[in-house]
């Protein structure tokens, strides 16, 4: 790849990597401001790409003349972005992650540039990109450039997004949470660490270019959570000697073996404190964060994040709660066990689930087909995760419950709920009012079952680590046994509706609770715990939450943002989720994208899963931050099925109709809204195009999945119902045999037979997707007869409710 350097013109002096500028001192702006600046047309597509402007570029690469990086930094960062990984998505219409023709591989060509990828992508790491822009916006001011040259807040915004995400999967965020101090453990606390002012951050770093530069020998910071990131930059960037010391003068941290010979000196102290200290030339406070930035709704303006080791996960981000539960393993175990037992029966259409489908437990709303999400997978899953869960006797007791049958892993779920709310010493469970006083061991239960939900259905490099603060969120998420109560203060919750659980299915053993209820205690302090025992576990903890069972509008929404929420800290905004339904997001330089980009498939184990991906969505050369399905496009004509009508009570016939040939192809638009782009898949027959929205087929897919109850083997060969064979063609409207048979039954059902080429059984979904009155049954593995069987209690399912003229789809 031919470099595509920024040349500098003045005093008639050649072109050289670096731009040119002045290493220190004063700047002579009028003289600069005339100074000819010779760029190529390549250099100006990758900054029109980014969306960074020239005047932010060459002022940005001045502001980095300001400091010295490390070797070990410098190093540090160069092998961070050499790292960098670009994945396609079908066709190479967009890409993930940092391509070859990103802004930040441009950066990367000049030592200039790399320090600026370093001051970005550390600010970024830590902070919102909108709050890291802003730091930016004050160092400028700092180091006294002209306010007339000054960039707006987006175009330093443009600039920090094209550098995050680069160092996501280093080993800096992990070091500024060993610095934390007396900020870590954010979700056993209910606290989240917040951010400094911007300008007060700013004047720090400042203090520290000037150490890297020899202007001073040390530098003393004081103040809260933003101790840390200055704490991490100076050893994990700068390579300083560092001294952490909390609030009452207690060594937490050093690098250096005497106090003296720390170049940064760094000492916790809360709000209340920190107008005490005593500030000098060499003292920095950082202190809290103007009202504007503390009262905004957006918390990404103010929240420091940190990433914490998969080995040490849950026990530094839960602690004692977390403990307690490691001290029942055989409970937890036959929980977590049993869960994976009923989730498998959903997954692979046992019998039992019939029974589920009396009783509205049914399988239309699950969508956790990826094979690590149920049964022996999860188990391994599981234990590769987490290595904290491998204490002896859990997985053993994961494996025992996996064994059993669905009846009894549905009563092993009931015991070990009724037995975590009975050992919980949180305030709900004790009925104590005022203060919260601890985790919820229910609570953190059902939390270590949608982790490992999450995390199952990823696809991502084991060398990006999760943030404590996306445990928090994730938490206070599962948290339905604190009906109303809002845990650790203000959190980043998806928007209402986006957690809701579907209301179709019925809680965990009524019966039982009915019993219990009518039972009396002999004390009335027994029985108070009692009932507050019985609402924990039965009224809030209900089946479809244990199975992970969502919504059907905002399954997969829920899915994206839970893994945003996890990598990135943050949850999404309500904005960011509204229209349609959005199949790639980036979030503060992390970028998730469903399968169904990289291929469209009727897999629903294949199209459960999520990627994830340091870096962007790019197009070409341009960045975007999300992508979208578009709007719904008016299908052309296509050929009337062609039907036959089988005989009836027996096997179908073994003929094989010839399956139609079809292309497909990906398409992408981008409209006038700012940073995203439409996706749509075309396929192609012999006399029409077809646009398929990819997410919209996913939901469909993975919606109609899993409702064929076969056991592979030793079925019954005869039909419930006699269907017709659909032998060729795509439209079902209009057609006169349809038509003629309505009229003799309430009840048709169509078996695409001809429909052997993945293609043409996303073509023959799309086509039914839409139409009223429909169902359309999704085969994978199962065997025909059952297939047919299956709409059976679909049509009888609901008491007093017979569907009638309803057209079943088995395809």
């Amino acid at each position: 790849m031919s470099r595509l350097p920024l040349t500098r013109r003045s005093n008639g002096q050649a072109a050289t990597g670096d731009p040119g500028f002045i290493q220190q001192g004063e700047v002579d702006w009028v003289a600069f401001s005339n100074t000819a600046v010779s760029i190529t047309i390549g250099a100006l597509n990758r900054l029109s790409g980014a969306g960074v402007q020239e005047i932010t570029y060459v002022g940005a690469l001045q502001l980095t003349t300001r400091f010295k990086l490390g070797d070990i930094g410098y190093r540090r960062v160069y092998e961070a972005v050499e790292k960098t990984q670009c994945v396609p998505a079908f066709n190479n219409v967009v890409y993930f992650g940092f391509g070859y023709r990103s802004f930040l591989h441009f950066l990367a060509e000049s030592v200039t540039g790399t320090k600026c990828i370093a001051l970005c992508a550390c600010l970024s790491e830590a902070h919102g990109e909108d709050l890291a822009a802003r730091v930016i916006g004050s160092l400028w001011r700092e180091v006294g450039f002209p306010e007339d040259y000054q960039p707006s807040l987006l175009q330093f915004k443009c600039l920090v997004k094209a550098c995050a995400g680069v160092l996501a999967p280093t080993t800096f965020s992990e070091t500024m949470g060993v610095m934390l101090g007396p900020y870590r453990n954010t979700v056993e606390k209910g606290v989240a660490p917040e951010a400094s002012d911007p300008n007060d951050i700013a004047k720090a770093m400042i203090g520290l270019f000037e150490v890297s530069m020899g202007v001073r020998s040390c530098i003393t910071v004081v103040g809260g959570a933003e101790c840390s990131f200055i704490a991490a930059v100076s050893q994990w960037l700068f390579g300083f000697k560092v001294h952490i010391e909390d609030s009452h003068g207690t060594t937490m941290f050093t690098s250096s073996s005497e106090v003296e010979q720390a170049q940064v000196r760094i000492r916790y102290m809360d709000d209340q404190n920190i107008s005490k200290a005593v500030v000098s030339g060499s003292t920095y406070v950082l202190g809290a964060a103007l009202e504007l930035l503390r009262s905004t709704p957006d918390v990404r303006l103010r929240r420091i994040r940190t990433r914490i080791p998969w080995n040490t996960c849950l026990s530094h981000s839960f602690g004692q709660a977390f403990m307690d539960l490691l001290s029942v393993p055989s409970v937890l175990g036959s929980f977590l066990g049993s869960a994976a037992r009923l989730r498998h029966a959903l997954a692979t259409g046992e019998s039992d689930v019939l029974d589920w489908n009396n009783e509205k437990i049914g399988t239309r709303l699950f969508i956790d087909f990826v094979e690590t999400s149920y049964g022996q997978g999860f188990r391994k899953r599981l234990a590769e995760i987490f290595p904290e869960l491998r204490v002896p006797g859990l997985l053993e007791a994961v494996q025992a419950a996996l064994s059993q049958g669905v009846d009894a892993a549905r009563s092993n779920v009931q015991e070990a709920v009724t037995s975590f709310c009975r050992r919980c010493m949180c305030s709900y469970h004790r009925n104590k009012s005022g203060s919260y006083e601890g985790l919820c061991l229910a609570t953190l239960a059902l939390t270590l079952l949608e982790l490992v939900t999450i995390i199952a259905s990823i696809e991502f490099g084991p060398e990006i680590l999760p943030t404590e603060q996306g445990f928090h969120n994730i938490y206070h998420n599962n948290n339905v046994t604190h009906p109303g109560h809002q845990f650790g203060g203000p959190v980043d919750r998806l928007p209402d509706g986006m957690y809701e659980r579907s209301n179709i299915y019925q809680m965990i053993c009524m019966q039982t609770k009915r019993e219990s209820v009518q039972s009396k205690e002999s004390s009335s302090a027994q029985s108070e715990v009692s009932r507050s025992v019985q609402y924990a576990s039965f009224e809030y903890l209900g089946l479809d939450w244990i199975l992970g069972i969502r919504h059907y509008h905002h399954s997969l929404a829920t899915q994206m943002a839970e893994v945003i929420c996890l990598f990135t800290g943050y949850g999404l905004t309500e904005g960011d989720l509204q229209d349609h339904l959005p199949t790639a997001v980036t979030e503060n330089g992390i970028c998730v994208y469903m399968d169904c980009l990289e291929v469209m498939t009727t897999r629903p184990e294949l199209s459960r899963r999520i990627h994830l991906i340091p870096g962007h969505i790019a197009k070409g050369n341009r960045a975007f931050d999300s992508i979208w399905d578009g709007p719904a496009p008016q299908d052309p004509y296509l050929e009337t099925v062609d039907l036959e009508l089988a005989a009836e009570g027996v096997q179908l016939p073994n003929a094989i109709y010839p399956s139609p040939e079809l292309q497909i192809s990906a398409i992408v638009d981008e409209p006038s809204g700012p940073g995203r782009l439409y996706f749509h898949y075309r396929i192609s027959t012999n006399t029409s195009r077809v646009l398929i929205r990819p997410g919209a087929m996913t939901r469909r897919i993975l919606w109609e999945s899993g409702k064929i109850v076969c056991s592979k083997s030793n079925c019954d060969k005869f039909l419930a119902f006699t269907p017709f064979l659909v032998r060729s063609g795509w439209d079902v409207d209009n057609n006169s045999t349809l038509d003629e048979a309505f009229k003799h039954s309430k009840t048709i059902v169509l078996y695409w037979k001809h429909t052997r080429s993945d293609l043409a059984r996303l073509l023959a979904i799309h086509k039914q997707m839409e139409k009223r009155n429909t169902i359309i049954i999704v085969r994978r593995d199962e065997c025909l007869p059952c297939a047919i069987r299956s709409v059976h209690p679909v049509v009888h399912g609901y008491p007093g409710e017979i569907l009638e003229n309803w057209l079943f789809h088995v395809i």
